[in-house]
C-alpha cells in the first residue's frame, strides 16, 4: 500500500512537471514568434511577419495589436483597423496599437481620425518619435504646417542623435515639396528647437 501511495504521488508530480514544462514550452514558442514577427516588421518583411503573427494570434488571441500592425504593413488597412480597434478596446494603454491605427486611418484617407490616433499614442508615450513623425506627415497633408513643424520638432527632441539628421531631412524635404521653403529652412541646421 505504501508503494502504491508513493507511485500515486510520483505520478501526480510527474503530471505536474509535464504540464509545467509544456506550458513553459508554449510560452517560449509564443515569445519566439512575437520576436520574429516584430523583427520582420521592423526590417520590411511584412508578409513574413503576417504569417508569424497569425500563428501567434491562434495561440494567444490577445495579440490583435500586432496582427493589426502586420495587416497595415501589408496594405490591408481596413482589416488592420478592425484588429487595432479591438486591440485598443482590450488595452487602452497600447501606444503601439494607437500609432498603427493612425497609420491605417491615414492610408484609408481619414486624416482627422489618424491625428486622433497618433495623439492618443503620444499621450501614452510622449517620446514615441515614430508617432511624432507620422503625426507631422498627416498634419502637413491636411495643410496644418504649424502643427507639422511642431511635431517634427518634438520628434527631433526625443530622437537619438544618430536619427536627428534623418528627421531634419524628412521635414525639410516634405516642407519644400509642399511649397513651404521658409519652414523647410528651419530644419537645415542642428540649431536647438
Amino acid at each position: 500500500m505504501l508503494v502504491g501511495a508513493v507511485l500515486l504521488v510520483l505520478g501526480a508530480g510527474g503530471a505536474f512537471l509535464y504540464t509545467s514544462s509544456r506550458e513553459a514550452a508554449e510560452t517560449k514558442r509564443r515569445e519566439d514568434l512575437e520576436y520574429a514577427a516584430r523583427w520582420d516588421l521592423d526590417h520590411g518583411q511584412a508578409a513574413q511577419a503576417l504569417e508569424k503573427v497569425k500563428a501567434l494570434e491562434q495561440a494567444d488571441p490577445s495579440r490583435k495589436g500586432l496582427l493589426g500592425r502586420a495587416l497595415v504593413s501589408t496594405g490591408a488597412s481596413a482589416e488592420g483597423v478592425a484588429k487595432l480597434d479591438q486591440a485598443v478596446a482590450a488595452n487602452p494603454a497600447d501606444a503601439e496599437a494607437y500609432e498603427y491605427l493612425g497609420v491605417a486611418r491615414a492610408q484609408l484617407g481619414a486624416a482627422a481620425e489618424a491625428k486622433v490616433a497618433f495623439t492618443k499614442a503620444l499621450e501614452l508615450e510622449p517620446r514615441r518619435v515614430s508617432a511624432w513623425r507620422r503625426l507631422a506627415q498627416v498634419c502637413l497633408t491636411t495643410g496644418d504646417v504649424r502643427a507639422a513643424t511642431t511635431a517634427w520638432n518634438q520628434a527631433l527632441g526625443g530622437a537619438d542623435p544618430a536619427d536627428r539628421e534623418t528627421i531634419r531631412t524628412e521635414a525639410r524635404t516634405m516642407l519644400e515639396l509642399a511649397g513651404k521653403a521658409d519652414e523647410a529652412r528651419a530644419f537645415s541646421t542642428e540649431a536647438p528647437r
